[in-house]
């Protein structure tokens, strides 16, 4: 199909494209108990995680899509 070397090329090329679009940054913060209980809920509710929550708020703050 391929010869080796393009092969491994092209494999290489959707690693990158892949491994670039789902890093994520290890982080923390300080917040208040109460709204951190709170948050908790919400996201059970809505059937998110907190991650994705504190994420689209920011990207909406900072008008990233």
């Amino acid at each position: 199909m391929y010869k080796f070397k393009y092969r491994n090329l092209y494999i290489l090329l959707k690693l990158y494209n892949t491994m670039d679009k789902n890093k994520k940054e290890t982080t923390s913060i300080k917040i208040n108990p109460y709204l951190w209980k709170e948050t908790k809920k919400y996201c059970i509710d809505k059937d998110i995680t907190i991650s994705n929550l504190i994420e689209n708020l920011l990207k909406k703050e900072i008008n990233i899509k």
